[in-house]
């Protein structure tokens, strides 16, 4: 990218997807906002993964998930 370049930055530290295959993954990073990782973001996450699977057989581990959130680390980790 040149110097110079126009970026805007987005403060969204819970990144959740799928892949093309229906495989989900999560990533956190550190959160701004020492209160970021409560049991309201852990309910947002864990609702996001619902919407999203409905009936598929692609189950999340929840656990999982809350240690992704406890652990900010950056890393992508597979939901199941």
């Amino acid at each position: 990218m040149p110097v110079g370049t126009q970026v805007n930055i987005i403060d969204s530290p819970i990144k959740v997807g799928w892949d093309t295959s229906g495989k989900g993954y999560i990533q956190a990073f550190t959160a701004t906002d020492e209160n970021a990782y409560g049991m309201d973001s852990l309910l947002n996450v864990v609702g996001l993964i619902e919407e999203h699977e409905g009936d598929n057989t692609h189950s999340a581990n929840y656990e999982q998930v809350r240690e992704v959130l406890e652990r900010a680390n950056g890393q992508i980790v597979p939901l199941s």
